[in-house]
């Protein structure tokens, strides 16, 4: 699955790519772009999203404002039910 990621520069920038995960290492498919601003940053980062969704037939499952909000989730416990037949 492809995945925009953000990650900083020598330089103070921050660099913009299109990553898959292999083994929980990063491999870069695409550099979309240096930038310094948020505004640029953010531009960078929704095309990265619109390169992806051109190349990849595959939808995201989950927005990253819906991601964001997992934390707030409780887990409320297991239901285990058995059903026995007899032959």
């Amino acid at each position: 699955m492809l995945k925009v990621r953000k990650a900083p520069t020598s330089n103070g920038a921050t660099e913009v790519q299109v990553v898959f995960y292999k083994n929980r290492e990063p491999r870069v498919v695409k550099h979309i772009g240096s930038g310094r601003s948020k505004e640029e940053i953010n531009s960078l980062y929704n095309q990265g999203h619109a390169w992806i969704a051109k190349k990849n037939w595959q939808l995201e499952l989950f927005t990253e404002e819906e991601s964001n909000t997992q934390h707030d989730l409780q887990f409320l416990g297991v239901l285990h039910i058995s059903l026995l037949t007899k032959f």
